[in-house]
């Protein structure tokens, strides 16, 4: 018991030691960006946000991209995301997202997939792309070293009062009621009016 023991140490110590040292090489870099077709949304609209690649510098493009989304679960909710190109598949959950190319060339600049959210609460939001790690077969960025950046963009989100009228059949009933009461008495009215 007491030989597995110091053999298992010795093995996560050397796990520790060698695997949390872990440095991109020089001038190897990465500019992401993200953005989206407009700046303000209703409540229930589908925001789309677009994830590209601005530029690389040290090798010479991506074949995997991992991030963390970071955003405001009270005012948007996460629906998913679409790659842009076939040749790569898209995995992750509510707070990741993993990119790998499945075939083709490397990604070297553009769009790379977009994301999808729902807006859900009134007020000002950030969505943003945070803790990037990508990399091919020639090189590497890693987040903790600095050399990329967490690109993110503000929107806001609005309550106009039609999308609450929409999502309420009450209020729909109530307008119908009254405005077919109205209907009737003016009809009354017109008709008491010729009858003199």
């Amino acid at each position: 018991m007491n030989k597995i023991l110091k053999i298992l140490l010795t093995e996560i110590i050397f796990l520790i030691i060698f695997t949390g040292i872990v440095l991109a090489e020089e001038g190897h870099s990465m500019e992401a960006a993200i953005s989206t077709n407009k700046k303000s949304y209703d409540i229930g609209e589908e925001i789309l946000v677009d994830i590209s690649i601005n530029e690389i510098k040290g090798f010479s493009g991506l074949n995997t991209f991992l991030a963390k989304k970071v955003y405001d679960s009270e005012k948007v909710e996460y629906i998913g995301a679409q790659v842009t190109n076939s040749n790569w598949e898209i995995l992750g959950d509510a707070e990741n997202i993993l990119l790998r190319k499945i075939e083709g060339e490397d990604l070297n600049k553009g769009k790379i997939c977009t994301l999808k959210f729902k807006a859900l609460k009134e007020g000002k939001t950030k969505i943003q792309i945070d803790k990037l790690d990508a990399c091919n077969d020639e090189g590497y960025v890693y987040y903790e070293d600095g050399n990329v950046n967490s690109p993110f963009i503000e929107i806001i989100i609005q309550d106009r009062g039609i999308n609450n009228i929409k999502e309420n059949k009450t209020y729909i009933g109530i307008i119908l009621i009254a405005v077919g009461t109205l209907g009737i008495i003016a009809v009354g009215i017109h008709y008491k009016l010729n009858k003199n």
